[in-house]
């Protein structure tokens, strides 16, 4: 018989075995028997084949994938070698892929990182697989740590400007039914009773194009930021007035970002089904380019609520926007990819440096949740 996860102790010419089984299949098991009528096999040594992604910014928190082989269902164990600076926590793990929340301190140096798994076997503790002298760990693999300290601070913040001029001469001429306009823009219990009806995919005084054009100006005009300054920021002090949809700060050893909520279109009328915190893509954050740059991704989309008000009003969902900020080998930044529609003002060290115009409203929401940008999309 083969057993996996096994203690043995040997009395009167028999081996006790406590055999650990994983899964459901149940706790432990005593079984004396003959040392000529058995074998044992012990667990696989563990083997990691990838870690995603495997460069790590200091200064950061990033989600990791480790895949491989053996790992076992307890508990397992990373080890990093030079360690200082790095620490983890688990999220999830099974016998074939490890997902951990990596922390590397700032002012962490540029190094290669090896990186190996202990199999904590079935019985809660590291044991020795196969032949004796076979290790619990796994091999080590590099991932590597970069630190973009020498950079500048650069600091992007999407907003949606409530006075662009297709928004303003939309609202303006108004919709074609006039029900439509006074509901909207009567008193706040009437503006929350269409969003209401919108929200339950109710198109009500949705008769015309002209009708849909202005119920997404409107909503875009009541929901807007205020212009970030053209002046100086403190980056830190503009992240918590939180007047952004998308915020992106990275260099000069830190880095952070955020998506922003979005301001009830009705004013002070509020509801439990409104969710204005949107929606922030999965691979956010550091990253690595195709081309061996150093970035971090901000990207994200409005919440629930929106999601379905724009699926009454457009028959789809609210694209993704976004802003990517890259340095290359000279410590040289860009900022200039961004997603469409989102007024993104751009500042260097707390200095402002330039406001990229956003797009017309009728061109985003030809779009919907398929437009979005992928880590192996930037350049």
């Amino acid at each position: 018989m083969t057993i996996k996860g096994v203690t043995a102790s040997s009395t009167a010419g028999n081996i006790t075995l406590t055999a650990y089984f994983p899964g459901g299949e149940g706790g432990e098991e005593v079984i004396a028997v003959n040392p000529q009528n058995f074998s044992v096999t012990g667990n696989q040594t563990p083997i990691v084949t990838g870690i995603d992604p495997s460069v790590w910014i200091s200064g950061s928190t990033t989600s990791v994938t480790f895949s491989g082989q053996y790992f076992d269902t307890n508990s397992p164990t990373l080890a990093f070698s030079p360690s200082a600076g790095i620490g983890y926590t688990l999220s999830s793990y099974n016998d074939s892929q490890i997902v951990a929340t990596v922390n590397v301190a700032t002012g962490t140096p540029n190094e290669d990182v090896a990186v190996s798994v202990t199999n904590n076997g079935y019985g809660g503790s590291a044991f020795y697989p196969g032949a004796s002298g076979a290790s619990p760990a796994s091999a080590p693999v590099n991932a590597r740590v970069q630190s973009p300290l020498n950079t500048p601070e650069i600091t992007v913040i999407g907003w949606i400007n409530g006075q662009a001029p297709d928004i303003v001469a939309t609202v303006s001429a108004g919709p074609t039914t006039p029900t439509l306009r006074t509901n909207l823009t009567g008193s706040s219990l009437t503006c929350l009773a269409h969003m209401l009806d919108w929200y339950s995919r109710i198109s009500s005084n949705l008769l015309t194009p002209t009708d849909i054009a202005y119920a997404n100006a409107w909503l875009l005009q009541q929901s807007a930021n205020p212009a970030p300054p053209t002046t100086t920021i403190t980056p830190a002090a503009q992240q918590s007035a939180g007047h952004f949809r998308v915020f992106n700060d990275f260099g000069s050893g830190r880095g952070f970002y955020q998506v922003g909520s979005t301001p009830s279109p009705c004013g002070g009328a509020t509801a439990s089904w409104y969710s204005p915190v949107g929606n922030t893509y999965p691979d956010s954050g550091p990253g690595v380019s195709g081309s061996g740059e150093i970035y971090q991704l901000a990207e994200g989309q409005v919440g629930s609520a929106g999601q379905k008000i724009s699926q009454t009003i457009n028959g789809r969902t609210v694209p993704w926007v976004w802003s990517v900020i890259e340095f290359n080998s000279s410590n040289a930044p860009t900022f200039s990819q961004v997603g469409m529609f989102l007024s993104y003002s751009v500042y260097n060290n707390g200095n402002f440096v330039a406001t990229y115009p956003q797009s017309t409203v009728a061109s985003f929401v030809l779009n919907n949740n398929t437009y979005q940008l992928a880590p192996s999309q930037i350049p």
